[in-house]
């Protein structure tokens, strides 16, 4: 972690920083615990019902609402200590000091206590993260999902007795007498959500006093020299309140509570001028708070929402709250952050199909220990591990094929074996169009050209304007060939395939050919308001069981996915979300599978930006025990500009085969300091097997 420091000129001396004012930043990350079966919820909403349910069942609002939105890690229990340690990990790595809990208490028994007591603490590494308890005490109402005009069904009610509180403060107590319990200045941290609702519940200002100075004189008898109490400064609390009721600090939970949804950037100027304003008018210091975003559509579906809540605008806001505590003299250095889990609300920081860790980074680089993957102007994430390729140079020119197929530029290498033959399938940028071409080889370095193997359909037909990048299987007897087409290209001489990208479907009795297309069969196409809108462009086809997986590519933003079928010439079923989130920014892959130790690799092409704009400008290599699981984390480099021979700007599209004791890498690039589309040839790059992931 990062101290914040402040040193203060005075009559042109430099004071030394005092103990308070060097203290580091806490960060406090808020952990909504509703993603575990309860008790409770069973007997209302049926058994093992979580609040993933209306995660998964929310729908786009509006053209580019990101929902439904999709945990990288699944849909986690969070009661389990394995799913839990995975959280506790990636906080803690990441610059997340504690987790304030959450905490329900209704009817005089504990609620969705299963994600604090079953899994963070029973997770085997619970002690890298603190934790601390916020008591929502407000009313329950039933919004899972809320239904418009009609009036939401009060579950439980946030107002207790003094009976009731007292058995609130013991089973806080017993918390506290955790190890990892967070404290402030040997205190233990407890925080009230709704102050008011307390104090009616308890009868008044007086009242609420003596139950809380009972809390206290419980929490000393226990050894504990007091309690650090903390409101929630919303709804109708006053600082007269937090000065009769003994409160020590004041913090928020969301930015909504003081400010209504709307664009990120100018909600989040908004919310930081706010702390200012927060510090005067509270009588006890005050934390400031930064929201991750705001969509709680998946609970009231016509309600407003924030947009463009990405991971460069939330590191802005951190920076500056690091900024706001660095200037103040006095009190405790604590940010709180909603939250880690806040899934039905859109303000999380756990990793999602559409960011990844970028949240997460963004903590990391303001306030966390440690080096933090570096980012591309735009916020994408770059990989940072290697698994280093011997590049061999260029091994398939363009310009000498037959009847100037590839007059215009060889690229989109796919590489597959038979018989003792390799057969390599590349787009041919050619007078007429970009067709799909044919190379063979023995020894994948000398190739002899065969043209193309595919034409372009009539006018109007998905593959009028393009034919290309085709992959191909066998089953028996038969190929079966997956090639992409589009009705539109650019103009010429380029013709460079346009948006959108089909997957289409031809056959053959042999590897060679002749391919005769299946215009009746209609793998799958583009859907308008999916992650694959644009582009549905075929990957590699595996086996699995009865079965088979295809690896396909998707936009925008640019990404992968799998699409799954029994029978070859039907209909695939394609899965709702990418494998990787959109922001890795990825298209086109080939698999590789290492018996050694049981782990595939995907190698893809990866899409960086600078000036130029954007381009492909590596081959990245991730890796999984189990292929249709994929974790953004687990990635390298394979080649780019450092270690390619040829090519320093623009390397794409990989395709990988097992060839003795190496892994062959075949790739495109333009070669030099280019990043066009066209002139591009065909390079080969090596791999040593057993094929590792790269440590750490």
């Amino acid at each position: 972690m990062i101290n914040a420091i402040l040193l203060v000129l005075a009559g042109g001396l430099m004071n030394s920083p005092t103990p308070q004012e060097t203290r580091k930043v806490e960060v406090a990350a808020y952990y909504f615990p509703g993603y575990h079966a309860d008790p409770k919820n069973d007997r209302r909403k049926g058994v093992g019902w979580t609040e993933w349910d209306l995660v998964k069942a929310a729908r786009p609002q509006f053209a580019g609402h990101d929902q439904p939105r999709t945990p990288s890690w699944g849909y986690q229990d969070e009661s389990d200590p394995k799913e839990m340690a995975k959280k506790i990990e990636a906080a803690a790595s990441h610059g997340v000091d504690a987790f304030i809990f959450d905490w329900y208490w209704y009817e005089d028994a504990p609620y969705l206590f299963g994600g604090l007591d079953r899994g963070f603490l029973k997770a085997p590494n619970r002690n890298r993260m603190k934790f601390a308890l916020m008591w929502a005490n407000h009313d329950w109402h039933d919004c899972h999902p809320a239904h418009r005009d009609q009036p939401l069904p009060l579950i439980y009610t946030g107002a207790t007795d003094a009976r009731v509180f007292d058995h609130v403060a013991d089973a806080a107590i017993r918390y506290f007498k955790k190890p990892n319990y967070w404290k402030i200045d040997g205190n233990p941290y407890f925080s009230i959500y709704e102050v008011m609702t307390l104090v009616d519940g308890l009868g008044g200002i007086s009242n609420a006093r003596h139950a809380l100075d009972r809390f206290r004189a419980k929490a000393k008898a226990a050894g504990f020299p007091d309690i650090h109490l903390n409101a929630v400064g919303w709804g109708p609390l006053t600082p007269e309140a937090v000065t009769s009721l003994g409160f020590d600090s004041v913090t928020d939970y969301v930015w909504v509570h003081h400010l209504a949804p709307e664009k990120y950037s100018e909600w989040a100027r908004k919310s930081e001028a706010q702390w200012p304003e927060f510090e005067s008018k509270w009588p006890v210091p005050y934390f400031p708070n930064v929201s991750v975003g705001w969509d709680n559509t998946p609970r009231y579906s016509w309600l407003t929402n924030v947009t463009g809540s990405t991971p460069l605008e939330f590191e802005s806001s951190l920076r500056a709250a690091k900024q706001y505590l660095a200037e103040r003299r006095s009190g405790p250095k604590i940010l709180t952050i909603n939250s880690w889990n806040e899934w039905t609300e859109g303000s999380y920081l756990e990793p999602d199909m559409t960011y990844g860790m970028g949240h997460l980074d963004a903590i990391r680089r303001v306030f966390g220990k440690g080096p933090s993957a570096p980012r591309y102007p735009d916020g994408r994430p770059e990989a940072t591990l290697r698994l280093e390729a011997i590049d061999q140079g260029i091994v398939l020119k363009h310009g000498d094929g037959p009847n100037r197929c590839d007059e215009l530029g060889a690229r989109e290498a796919i590489v597959f074996e038979s018989n003792g033959t390799y057969y390599l399938h590349y787009d041919g940028a050619g007078p007429t169009a970009w067709l799909a071409c044919l190379a063979t080889s023995k020894d994948l370095e000398h190739w002899t050209k065969h043209g193309p193997i595919l034409s372009l359909g009539a006018p109007g037909a998905p593959d009028s304007a393009t034919a290309t990048a085709p992959w191909v299987i066998q089953e028996g007897d038969e190929w079966h060939m997956f090639y992409m087409g589009s009705p539109h290209a650019t103009p010429p001489p380029d013709r460079i395939p346009s948006f959108p990208y089909l997957t289409l479907k031809a056959k053959s009795v042999g590897p060679s050919g002749p391919w005769i297309k299946q215009p009746d069969v209609v793998p799958f196409h583009v859907q308008p308001g999916t992650y694959y809108a644009e582009t549905a462009s075929p990957g590699q086809v595996i086996k699995r069981g009865d079965g088979y997986l295809m690896f396909f590519s998707a936009s925008m933003p640019r990404t992968l996915a799998i699409a799954h079928t029994n029978d070859l010439d039907r209909p695939w079923r394609l899965d709702p979300q990418p494998i990787l989130p959109r922001a890795e920014q990825i298209e086109n892959s080939s698999l590789y599978y290492e018996p050694s130790n049981k782990t595939w690799f995907l190698f893809t092409n990866h899409i960086g930006l600078d000036e130029r704009g954007e381009y492909t400008d590596s081959i990245w290599v991730y890796w999984s025990k189990n292929c249709e699981q994929w974790d953004p984390n687990d990635k390298a480099i394979v080649l780019d500009r450092k270690n390619c021979r040829w090519s320093h700007a623009c390397i794409g599209m990989p395709s990988v085969i097992k060839v003795g004791n190496r892994l062959a890498v075949l790739y495109d690039a333009p070669g030099g300091d280019s990043v066009s589309h066209m002139g591009r040839d065909i390079g080969l790059a090596w791999l040593k097997l057993p094929l590792l992931p790269p440590k750490r």
